[in-house]
């Protein structure tokens, strides 16, 4: 097998490839309430019509500069091999609150590399990379029917600690 290579991604031109990977290895079961609220999806079920353009938005606005970890923001990390792009995360990076912690936005695995180890390899990377940074938390967010995620997390110590509901509201017509 290939040498897996894990960085945090410092070239802002491979944005328009992370989006497209994102929306080729992503599924409808990614939906949290975090996409509706960011303009990713329309609903729990149903992904914006604009998806392309609000991710390269999103990750436009990432840090591909100077050393993640040491200040807040947020910034992309990468594992590839020789044959490209197998896995990103975005992370977010808190460091000015009572308990700095991290807050992983995005883990996309490629479909033909899941449950082959990548995955894991990267969120060890960064949950490395977050300790050593201060971080005292990972926390994420994972759609409801997303239950590959949600084993996956669980089986690497990842509890639930909330439950998040949401409704669609029917904006009031002035009279």
């Amino acid at each position: 097998m290939p040498i897996v290579n894990l960085r945090w991604c410092a070239d802002p031109s491979l944005v328009f490839l992370l989006v497209d990977f994102f929306i080729e290895h992503t599924s409808v079961a990614y939906i949290s309430h975090g996409e509706v609220l960011d303009g990713r999806a329309e609903g729990p079920s149903v992904w914006s019509a604009d998806l392309r353009a609000v991710l390269v938005e999103e990750f436009s606005a990432c840090s591909f500069t100077g050393e993640p970890l040491s200040e807040s923001g947020v910034w992309i990390a990468v594992a590839e091999d020789d044959t490209g792009l197998l896995a990103f995360a975005v992370v977010e990076f808190s460091a000015r609150v009572r308990s700095p912690s991290a807050r992983l936005h995005d883990l996309v695995v490629h479909r033909s590399r899941r449950n082959s180890g990548v995955g894991n390899k990267l969120l060890d990377w960064i949950e490395a990379s977050v300790s050593k940074g201060g971080g005292r938390w990972m926390v994420l967010e994972s759609g409801l029917s997303n239950h590959a995620a949600h084993t996956f997390f669980e089986r690497r110590g990842y509890e639930p600690t909330s439950c998040v509901m949401m409704k669609r509201l029917t904006p009031k017509v002035p009279r």
